[in-house]
């Protein structure tokens, strides 16, 4: 966390509901055996951002992320949220 250079990068696609409106979702159902570079390399920070810079104006929907992480270990689940 305290370090500038990103342990990764990635452009996930979310999955849309029927219309723009809808929410919208990525699962990584493990994320070590996708990125195994983060493999105890905690604590990390995760970053959000839109892919491309468009200008909503008034009804600009924002952007934000839940993040549930479960250790298959332990089965403690801690809860990442924004703040």
């Amino acid at each position: 966390m305290g370090g500038t250079t990103p342990l990764l990068q990635d452009t996930l696609r979310l999955a849309l509901g029927n219309n723009q409106t809808a929410e919208a979702s990525v699962t990584i159902s493990d994320l070590v055996a996708r990125y195994p570079q983060l493999a105890g390399a905690g604590p990390l920070r995760i970053e959000l951002r839109r892919e491309f810079d468009t200008d909503f104006g008034p009804a600009d929907p924002g952007i934000w992320g839940f993040v549930s992480v479960t250790n298959n270990d332990t089965q403690q689940v801690t809860v990442i949220a924004p703040h």
